[in-house]
């Protein structure tokens, strides 16, 4: 696989957690959000 269609391939599976991301920050906070994403990366 190239590098445009790893690119392409990653984004398409990134979208739906773009929407729920972004209303789970709506109702509790962005920062809350952030900081729990850096956590869980960190983890693993």
């Amino acid at each position: 696989m190239t590098a445009y269609t790893l690119m392409a391939l990653a984004l398409l599976l990134d979208m739906p957690f773009f929407a729920l991301f972004g209303a789970l920050s709506d109702r509790i906070g962005r920062k809350k959000v952030i900081m729990c994403v850096l956590f869980l990366a960190s983890v693993t």
